[in-house]
């Protein structure tokens, strides 16, 4: 009794499917196209179809989806590009901003700041990128990145100016 009231259940379902209203025929011309199995009889034939039907509308959510995620992520790698490029900017601003001070000596503490508080940023920038990247994207670095120098190359860099300068 229950096996039979499932039955009907089951054709009652099948019967309001758009694919019962299809000929046999019919049914198996759209089963090979969709590479489905051609055997059975009309309801098992039915039956397969919506299945596929609806495994068919989840890929096309799921892709759908993985869309919106990669849009998302477009929109994510050129907002971190765009904000390199401005910290980029800001150091090189920053420094013609310094030039004077730093011929006056008292620039060194500000600028080990600075370039810690710069390589904190761009290490944050990279994390945040990391985290939600997907394994087969490459990183995008701006064309015009420029590694932030050490505090030993800045050292350097000074006592070369002030040496020039003494030569002056």
């Amino acid at each position: 009794e229950k096996r039979e009231r499932k039955e009907r259940e089951k054709m009652d379902r099948l019967m309001l499917s758009p694919y019962y209203k299809k000929k046999v025929v019919e049914l198996k011309d759209l089963c090979r196209q969709n590479r489905l199995p051609l055997w059975g009889n009309k309801a098992e034939l039915v039956q397969r179809l919506e299945e596929w039907n609806s495994v068919a509308t989840r890929q096309q959510q799921q892709e759908r989806l993985n869309h919106q995620q990669d849009r998302i992520f477009q929109q994510y790698v050129s907002f971190e590009r765009d904000q390199k490029k401005k910290i980029i900017k800001g150091d090189e601003e920053q420094r013609k901003e310094e030039e004077p001070r730093k011929k006056e000596g008292k620039d060194l503490k500000e600028t080990k700041e600075w370039l810690q508080k710069a390589t904190q940023q761009l290490e944050k920038a990279e994390r945040k990128r990391r985290d939600g990247e997907k394994p087969r994207r490459r990183t995008v670095v701006p064309h015009n990145f420029k590694p932030l120098k050490s505090i030993e190359e800045v050292q350097l860099e000074r006592e070369r100016e002030k040496e020039r300068e003494r030569e002056k």
